[in-house]
């Protein structure tokens, strides 16, 4: 049995125990600075003028460039198909170029002719936005703070991404449903069922990418057949590396306690990926941010908007497994 090697591991959607004890108490003494700095303006703030305007402005900002920065760092995306960036309202080609033969000849004969062909394939952006609005007091008495409140944002923006490819487009394909050419399906997860799946991505390229969450990783890791010392790295870490070449990696899910759990893909799926792209990935333009203070209401109210969308059009560079 090869040994899994150890990699790093992309966790898009960010709320886990590793990253709490450190990160929360940041956000504390953050929410306390940004509530002795109110305090300092006394009772009656005009938020329209002067410095609390000023602050109110810098603790906006700083969400909104924490969202920005974040929010393609590890991105799982990237790291299974191209993505490519086209202005909003266009519509990306890619022209695939096919058709040409391979002649047996004759020496003093004209060389035979073909014209190549071109295939094209397509993908539209659709607009997603996000709008936030936080209370004046809240924000004043240090309920918030701006780099919870980005990291949020770009949490929830990377799981609906990830919810876009896998449970919307890819799981939406015939191919990748149950009788589909890439769907495998089994009892439990077993490494004879990875290699039935593996046999389903085209053999033009090599296995790159197994995508998994931590229900599925626990059921591959249970299996025998592990060294010793792949064994322990896994109680020690919770993590596996690689097998038979293809990375794991090991997607947690992202969970709002008003919209429940936002999963990549369902725990009991596991995603195969070629090293040859099965399509492309489309944003359009950067993510736009906007904010206003809204006196009647008493809130700050941000505004995030981005454009993107996936095509896919390889179905057999990737493979699908759902096991019980």
């Amino acid at each position: 049995m090869e040994r899994l090697e150890s990699v790093g591991f992309i966790n898009p959607s960010g709320n886990t125990k590793s990253v709490g004890a450190k990160k929360q108490e940041f956000y504390n003494k953050e929410k306390e600075t940004i509530k002795k700095s109110f305090a300092e303006l006394g009772d009656n703030i005009d938020w329209m003028e002067g410095a609390a305007k000023k602050k109110l402005e810098t603790f906006a900002r700083k969400i909104i460039t924490t969202t920005i920065d974040t929010v393609n760092q590890d991105d799982l995306i990237s790291s299974l198909l191209p993505v490519e960036n086209i202005a909003p309202g266009d519509t990306a080609v890619w022209h695939e170029i096919s058709g040409v033969n391979v002649w047996e000849g004759t020496y003093g004969a004209a060389v035979r002719m073909t014209e190549p062909q071109f295939t094209a394939y397509t993908a539209k952006t659709n607009l997603k936005e996000v709008g936030i609005k936080m209370k004046l007091v809240e924000i004043q008495t240090g309920k918030y703070s701006p780099s919870e409140m980005g990291e949020y944002t770009s949490n929830l923006i990377t799981a609906w991404r990830n919810r876009l490819l896998f449970t919307t487009t890819l799981a939406g394909m015939t191919a990748y449903q149950s009788g589909g050419a890439q769907y495998t399906t089994g009892v439990g997860l077993t490494l004879a069922t990875l290699l039935v799946a593996f046999e389903t991505i085209t053999d033009e390229g090599e296995y790159d990418r197994i995508v998994l969450r931590r229900y599925a990783l626990h059921k591959l890791a249970s299996q025998t057949g592990w060294s010793n010392e792949t064994k322990r790295e896994f109680e020690t870490s919770g993590a596996v590396g690689q097998w038979m070449g293809s990375v794991v990696q090991k997607v947690n899910s992202f969970t709002d306690n008003d919209y429940g759990q936002v999963y990549p893909f369902p725990k009991t799926d596991v995603w195969i990926f070629s090293d040859l792209p099965a399509g492309k990935a489309v944003l359009a333009g950067a993510i736009r941010t906007s904010q206003e203070t809204v006196l009647r209401n008493e809130t700050l109210n941000l505004y995030v908007r981005w454009d993107d969308g996936f095509g896919i059009w390889k179905t057999n560079r990737i493979g699908r497994i759902v096991a019980s």
